[in-house]
């Protein structure tokens, strides 16, 4: 289990900031978008239109 832990180690190291940025960026709307209760459909055309999950909530309060 340790080599497994070790080489996962080693990718996490070479990831870029770019990559990483993006990922965090990523998880963070995927965060908000299950606190506001959106189903996949809805998460995907928040990110396909390139609004947030709490735009996408107002805009369908209105």
């Amino acid at each position: 289990m340790s080599i497994l832990k070790e080489l996962f180690k080693v990718f996490l190291a070479s990831e870029t900031p770019e990559d990483k940025e993006k990922r965090i960026n990523d998880k963070l709307f995927m965060d908000e978008a299950k606190a506001y209760g959106l189903t996949k459909e809805e998460i995907e055309a928040c990110k396909k239109s390139g609004i947030t999950p709490e735009e996408w909530v107002n805009d369908k309060e209105q």
